[in-house]
């Protein structure tokens, strides 16, 4: 169900960012991305959050204490209500005081901007309320609920951009409010769901200050790293805004926009590994959360690699096909941003298995400093005269020195074992994608662009991926598991 949501998710991302580009015009559409993103930094909480009520969700449920999960869901709602009213001051103080003040907005477009801007911090508002109901559902591991309201949210952003495109006025400020009422109504969805299938979802009147600090602590302490990645990727925005024209900036929307829609996919896993790697870990099963570490990472490095090997090398026809008038370095710009996606895939279980434990505030101190250091440095090397993709790469360079952060600080906080993760997890990724990389490589080196060279590239790399990892990457234990459930399913089919 997970990949199923992904792929009407990744068809709808494509047209909407098509479309959204057509009808706002590329000075608009960059006006969006920074406007929006500003926000977004904010929204990025709401993925942090939902991590943080998760984990104590599913601890719970591995523990089978279903009276303290009741507990725990009304404490939660009350640590969300005040981070919704600190969120609101600060972005209605701070963030206006920006957005007015300093962004670089075209004569004329203030008005717009103001509107994109407050109608987003509603949006922002109704993705907090939502996360908690999201979490319960996660850890009851109902993948297919979850999955069926991501696709009536998709379906939503599909309206909005038919809508806007049809409707009079300032095309930019309508797209604002219709997306934050798609919103609105994804949350009552999830509200509405909830209520009725989760008796602990109903709040009751509790207080446990024991309580309360524990999962204010890791809640805000989960805020920490997700902002240092909004950061990141909001900072960079900035300064692009800054320093180059807003076609570079609309070139890093676009970018951004194909990043996300691929991550989407090894993310789906990650979203149906998390409870398990917890609940396990709440069990003390410590040898398979070790193994389930390693399988994992290698399994989400896989579905990342299966869309991004051949895309990277045919990016330029994509694009063009996609969306016809292509901005300036876009295609540039979506390779790094998908090799940097690629890089920071493997750590998805790590990140898991480090929320599992409980001890986060080293983990989030460390890597979060680490990535933080993406601004400072990317600003140095503008003003040093670095071009515009300079800044992608200082990201590539510090994902990768988080990642190896990690796994030293994984060894640390529990019973993890590193030497093992590394020898039979990354190094065989290595190898894999050095074998595997020469067969799209190939195919563009001697045949011209085409739609046909798009399909031959995507077939022959999912050929060679496939081949590759089962003979290079996957253990003995995985290919039995692999083999056993393909036997089941055809059973079935019979």
């Amino acid at each position: 169900m997970l990949y199923f949501r992904q792929a009407a998710i990744l068809l709808v991302s494509l047209w909407t960012v098509r479309m959204t580009l057509k009808v706002l015009g590329e000075t608009d559409y960059g006006l969006y991305t920074v406007v929006a993103g500003i926000v977004t930094m904010f929204t990025m909480f709401s993925g942090a959050m939902a991590s943080a009520s998760q984990r104590f969700f599913s601890f719970a449920l591995g523990r089978k204490d279903y009276d303290g999960l009741r507990n725990i869901f009304s404490m939660t709602l009350i640590i969300y209500a005040v981070i919704i009213v600190a969120a609101i001051l600060l972005m209605e103080i701070g963030g206006l005081w920006f957005v007015s003040g300093y962004l670089s907005v075209p004569k004329g477009r203030e008005t717009a901007v103001i509107w994109i801007y407050e109608a987003n911090i509603f949006s922002l508002v109704c993705t907090l309320i939502t996360t908690p109901y999201m979490a319960l559902i996660i850890a009851h591991e109902n993948m297919d609920v979850y999955a069926v309201i991501s696709i009536i949210e998709a379906a939503l952003k599909v309206f909005v951009v038919i809508a806007v495109g049809r409707m009079p006025g300032d095309k930019l400020a309508m797209y604002g409010i219709l997306t934050a009422l798609s919103t609105f109504a994804i949350t009552f969805l999830y509200r509405f769901y909830c209520r009725r299938s989760y008796q602990e979802s109903r709040y009751k009147s509790y207080w446990d200050k024991g309580m309360f600090k524990e999962i204010f602590s890791f809640t805000i302490w989960n805020l920490f790293g997700s902002s240092v990645g909004a950061f990141k990727i909001q900072g960079v925005n900035i300064i692009l805004n800054q320093s180059f024209s807003q076609i570079v900036v609309a070139s890093r929307g676009i970018a951004s926009s194909v990043g996300t829609a691929v991550i989407s996919f090894s993310q789906s896993f990650g979203t149906a590994i998390r409870p398990v790697i917890i609940k396990e870990y709440a069990a003390e099963n410590y040898e398979k959360v070790n193994a389930l570490i390693g399988s994992a990472s290698k399994l989400t490095f896989l579905l990342m690699y299966i869309f991004i090997l051949p895309l990277a090398f045919e990016i330029h026809t994509v694009l063009k096909i996609w969306l016809g008038n292509v901005p300036v370095n876009a295609a540039l710009y979506t390779v790094l941003t998908l090799i940097d996606a690629l890089i920071d895939s493997v750590s998805y279980p790590l990140m898991t298995a480090a929320q599992a434990t409980g001890k986060i505030r080293l983990y989030q101190t460390i890597v979060g400093g680490i990535q933080l250091s993406n601004l400072p440095i990317s600003m140095i090397a503008v003003l040093l005269g670095s071009p515009a993709y300079g800044v992608f790469v200082i990201a590539i360079i510090l994902t990768f020195l988080s990642f190896a952060v990690r796994i030293l600080i994984l060894s640390k906080i529990m019973s993890f074992h590193a030497g093992r993760f590394i020898k039979h997890t990354i190094l065989p990724l290595i190898c894999a994608t050095i074998v595997t990389v020469w067969v799209p490589y190939g195919i563009t080196l001697f045949f011209e662009q085409s739609l046909i060279r798009i399909l031959a590239t995507s077939f022959l790399s999912l050929v060679s991926i496939c081949i590759v990892f089962w003979l290079i990457v996957a253990d003995k234990n995985e290919k039995v598991f692999i083999v056993d459930f393909i036997k089941e399913k055809r059973g079935r089919l019979r």
